[in-house]
């Protein structure tokens, strides 16, 4: 027989020994003995015993072993005896860990029917609230999920009616007595996608939003951001870092024209392509000497957004219509410089556009749109970076002053082409119209179609029967 008292084991450590070999199926008969016999020789604590047989194999003991919480505690399955136990042989070894001081022991262990013993292990000290370290919580019916740690919370999601009009993110919400700071906004997806949200408010404690978390709601038109924060600014309703040099998202139900800050340095590929009632880009003036002239970044020609030296066409507006003039300066059109504008159906280019970078216009335009290019020197060198485009109909642009009617003792809609390449409309001829007149938003001057962007001077003078006009 093997003295296992010289090793100087301990009670507790001979369990968990014990335990282990009997798993592992590798405890032989005579030091089964051994053990017995050195077991009897330690103080016995009273308290539940724990009755374990050499027969048992791996795996059995453990299968059941699971731990469930409740409340602050942990209540966990530890084994009896093994589902079929031998009918002689077992050595009872009795538990000694030891239970905090204070702690209520009588009905700590119970015995289930499976001839598990049920342990509730506290979690935390008598008196002290545990702090949920994960899970969500659902304030004035929005989503907030724990970050790991348990330190803040994100905004994740919205629970019941869909919000509509403002939606005002707090900047902390509260628990079980305990208060988490709103850091973050988003976790994948649209946050707002089947709402009805106008405009969001987001506090100084946000240090984060996910991209796309805005995305996929046509009625959000205004963002607003707390003075306070160090992370974020708004800007004419649109999200910017901190400084105001990097546009983050426009919202997707901006209407007419946006204006960036004349210091905004960075503007996303495609940021405007899912604004479709955007028409018109425009950049700040400098004023008051706040960004040195010098300093600018971007300018502005016809609501088509260029580097500040016009070299480089950097975003159209998704609501352009069906034409657009091209900047005789610009020599190059950057990646989803025309992304959501498929509507367009003629793009004028009085100068040499020497490069167009690939996905500037989506490929419904390159298929369908007229390229209008003026002929004479350098028009093959010309056409032909439009060609690598994917552009195959081209025609000769119109010029300013062209107009185009009714025939001869008809009456109906005139346009007049414009220095900007759009349209100015009136009405002509002796009848009409009708009491309710509809504006076109393009008409066809010389073989291209053109935006109607203005109604002519005395366009509807005289007109007794009109009662109303309604404008593209």
């Amino acid at each position: 027989m093997r003295d296992f008292s010289r090793f100087g084991v301990g009670k507790t450590a001979l369990v968990v020994v014990l335990s282990f070999m009997l798993a592992m199926g590798s405890l032989p008969s005579e030091s089964l003995g051994a053990l017995h016999a050195y077991a009897g020789e330690q103080t016995q604590p009273e308290g539940d015993s724990v009755r374990v047989s050499p027969g048992e194999t791996s795996g059995e003991a453990s299968k059941d072993a699971v731990g469930t919480a409740t409340g602050d505690r942990i209540a966990q399955d530890v084994p009896l005896v093994p589902s079929n136990p031998p009918a002689s042989g077992a050595t009872e070894l009795k538990p000694s860990t030891p239970v905090a001081e204070g702690a209520d022991n009588t009905s700590s262990n119970t015995t289930s029917s499976s001839g598990h013993v049920q342990a509730d292990a506290p979690l935390a000290p008598e008196g002290l609230a545990v702090k949920p370290v994960a899970g969500t919580i659902v304030q004035d019916g929005l989503v907030f999920e724990v970050e790991s740690g348990g330190a803040a919370v994100a905004l994740v999601g919205w629970r019941g009616e869909a919000p509509s009009g403002v939606l005002s993110v707090p900047d902390a919400v509260a628990t079980g007595g305990e208060t988490f700071p709103v850091r973050k906004i988003g976790r994948g997806g649209g946050l707002l996608s089947g709402t009805s949200v106008e405009s969001i408010a987001i506090p100084a404690s946000v240090e984060a939003i996910e991209d796309g978390t805005l995305s996929d709601c046509g009625t959000l038109v205004k963002i607003e951001v707390s003075l306070k924060s160090a992370a974020f600014a708004s800007f004419d309703g649109m999200l910017f870092d901190k400084d105001l040099r990097k546009l983050l998202f426009v919202p997707e139900g901006k209407r007419g024209t946006v204006v960036l800050p004349a210091s905004v340095e960075d503007v996303p590929a495609g940021v405007f392509a899912k604004c479709p009632q955007v028409v018109s880009i425009e950049v700040a003036e400098s004023g008051a000497g706040k960004v040195p002239d010098e300093a600018v970044r971007f300018a502005s020609r016809a609501g088509v957004l260029y580097s500040e030296d016009l070299s480089e066409l950097v975003a159209c507006p998704a609501g352009i219509g069906s034409s657009v003039a091209i900047d005789p300066a610009c020599k190059r059109i950057g990646a989803q410089a025309f992304a959501g504008c498929g509507e367009l159906a003629t793009i004028v280019v009085p100068g040499f556009v020497q490069a167009i970078e690939e996905g500037a216009f989506p490929e419904v335009v390159a298929r369908d749109a007229v390229v209008a290019l003026p002929g004479g020197e350098g028009y093959e060198a010309r056409r032909a970076v439009w060609e690598a485009a994917g552009f195959s109909r081209f025609a000769e642009p119109a010029t300013p002053g062209d107009a185009a009617g009714p025939g001869q003792g008809a009456s109906g809609f005139a346009f007049e082409l414009l220095d900007d390449y759009t349209l100015a409309v009136s009405w002509r001829g002796g009848e009409g119209p009708a009491a309710d007149l509809e504006v076109p938003a393009s008409a066809e001057v010389g073989g291209a179609a053109y935006r109607v962007s203005r109604i002519a001077d005395g366009a509807f003078e005289g007109r007794a029967s009109l009662e109303s006009v309604s404008l593209p």
